[in-house]
């Protein structure tokens, strides 16, 4: 899952790395990103991408739906047509898993080698609170761990590789190849750090 992440970088940077065309932002407040609060994404429209913030968490059932799946995204009706027409991604510098060490859970920071920062694959939309309020929210998509984190968490955040970002993006394609995504996904070589020893370790690509 991705409960949490980072983003070490200034609002420059992220519009120079994913040439954003326009945003809806004057700065990006730097660091740990939680759920339940607005986070900076990016989107696609007419064809150019948009930098925004939006609020992380879809309020359900007395629940903050933070996740989804990826491979199942489609069959919720919570999320009907999200896939389809309101990708989007979120610039991250890292995210956050917690290991289980005896009694105790260590946290490890995991990114993506040789990368200043990872896309992380969201849905984006329009929804209503037990007010009957309109709001728009975001998810983060979630697939099975890479084999050499798996002992960390099971699942792991999806994180778009960088020659499928427009890919992903475009809003002209609503039946994305998902095979493809994961298998891109998947040829990314992981990192972790302990963030008590920040020890790093390179994983193998998984293929």
């Amino acid at each position: 899952m991705c409960g949490r992440y980072l983003l070490a970088m200034e609002i420059d940077e992220v519009v120079k790395s994913y040439n954003i065309k326009e945003k809806i932002l004057d700065s990006i407040e730097t660091g740990e990103k939680f759920p339940g609060t607005n986070i900076p994404i990016i989107l696609m429209k007419k064809g150019e991408t948009l930098l925004k913030n939006t609020f992380w968490g879809i309020k359900y059932l007395n629940k903050n739906i933070i996740n989804a799946r990826f491979e199942t995204v489609e069959e919720k009706p919570l999320f009907k047509g999200l896939l389809e027409y309101k990708r989007c991604i979120i610039p991250a510098s890292s995210y956050f898993e917690w290991q289980q060490k005896g009694k105790v859970k260590e946290k490890i920071e995991i990114s993506v080698k040789g990368n200043d920062f990872i896309s992380l694959a969201g849905i984006y939309g329009n929804f209503k609170d037990i007010n009957n309020n309109l709001y728009e929210a975001v998810v983060i998509l979630t697939v099975p761990a890479a084999e050499d984190i798996r002992n960390i968490h099971p699942r792991m955040p999806l994180i778009i590789k960088k020659e499928m970002i427009n890919y992903w993006l475009d809003t002209t394609i609503s039946k994305i190849d998902k095979a493809l995504i994961l298998e891109k996904h998947y040829s990314q070589y992981f990192a972790k750090n302990s963030c008590e020893n920040m020890e790093q370790l390179s994983f193998s690509e998984i293929l």
